[in-house]
Parts: structure tokens; C-alpha cells; sequence
């Protein structure tokens, strides 16, 4: 069977942003989006879509401190980060069902009702830049998700346990990287 492209989508909301720098090279940048994100099913009812989390959120706090000498000026600078997403959409599991069947059973006359629970992440990241005659370049440390913070993607049934289970975005994240600007 081919597949036919004549739905209806609708997304809408609200993205508010404060941007503010100090004198002392601090810095500070918080956005927050309000949304919805539906589409009308081939049943003719309006729907969530897979991604209508609702909300999402940043805060980014940082600090630079320069060093200038005659030869190459650099900075050392340091982010903290928070993110925050309203959790996924996902298709409600029938667990009755599933049980019976030993396997996921969902209830598609519900497809994207339910939310999963809310994403939370704290970055922290620490960058030396190095600006030279012809290029500038930066080594960065960070770690991502420094709280561990365990954000669900997704769930499915376990026939061996008989519940619902998750899974799970990956954990710490440690990054390290150079960055050269030309």
C-alpha cells in the first residue's frame, strides 16, 4: 500500500528569550517555549503529535576571564547549563493486554495521549581559547547530564516482568574537543 500525504498539521506558541551580559564578561541567557503541536488523523479528530512536549526550557550562566599578553590573547570560560523539556509523547500501553500476549499491545485509538515524564539536564562546560595570528582555538572540557538525571525516551512491555519499562537517554556524557576558527 502507498502512503498518503493529505493530513493536516498545526503548531503554535510562544518563545520568550532574555539575553544579558555584565561588564565583568559574565553572561547570562534564559529562553522558554509555550507550544502545541497537533495534527488531524485520518479519523478526523485533532491530535497530539510525537513531539507536542508543551514546554522547553533553557538557562545558561557563564563567566570569561582574559588574559592578555603581547603575544596571543586568550580566555578561559566557564557554562553551566540547564535544559528542561516537557516529557515525549508516547502511545499508551494496554498492560492487560500485554500481559496476556507476552508483548507491547498499545491502544492506538490514543495514539500520543500520554506524556512521559519531563526531561532535565545539567551541562557544565570549561573552554580555553587561544586567539593566534590566523585562527583561534579553543579546547573544551564539558560533561553533559552531570546530574545523571535518568530522562526517558520511550517505554515498552517486559512479558519477564509483567510491567512497563523504560528506556532512557545515555547518562553522563563526557566531552572533550579543540575547536579551530579561521
Amino acid at each position: 500500500d502507498a502512503l498518503e500525504n493529505e493530513g493536516r498539521g498545526k503548531n503554535y506558541g510562544l518563545e520568550l528569550t532574555l539575553e544579558r551580559y555584565w561588564t565583568n564578561q559574565s553572561y547570562l541567557l534564559a529562553s522558554l517555549s509555550l507550544f502545541e503541536s497537533t495534527y488531524l488523523a485520518s479519523d478526523g479528530q485533532w491530535r497530539n503529535t510525537r513531539f507536542n512536549a508543551n514546554t522547553a526550557a533553557t538557562f545558561l550562566i557563564g563567566k570569561e576571564w582574559a588574559f592578555k599578553n603581547r603575544r596571543n590573547p586568550s580566555a578561559l570560560g566557564l557554562d553551566l547549563r540547564y535544559s528542561h523539556a516537557g516529557g515525549q509523547r508516547v502511545v499508551p500501553i494496554d498492560l492487560l493486554k500485554s500481559r496476556q500476549q507476552a508483548r507491547t499491545i498499545t491502544i492506538p485509538s490514543r495514539i500520543y495521549d500520554e506524556k512521559l515524564p519531563a526531561f532535565h539536564r545539567l551541562d557544565v562546560q570549561m573552554e580555553w581559547r587561544v586567539q593566534y595570528p590566523h585562527l583561534t582555538g579553543s579546547t573544551i572540557l564539558g560533561v553533559q547530564n552531570a546530574t545523571n538525571h535518568p530522562n526517558p525516551i520511550r517505554q515498552s512491555f517486559n512479558a519477564a516482568t509483567g510491567k512497563i519499562q523504560y528506556s532512557y537517554l545515555a547518562g553522563i556524557i563526557p566531552v572533550l574537543g579543540y575547536r579551530s576558527e579561521f
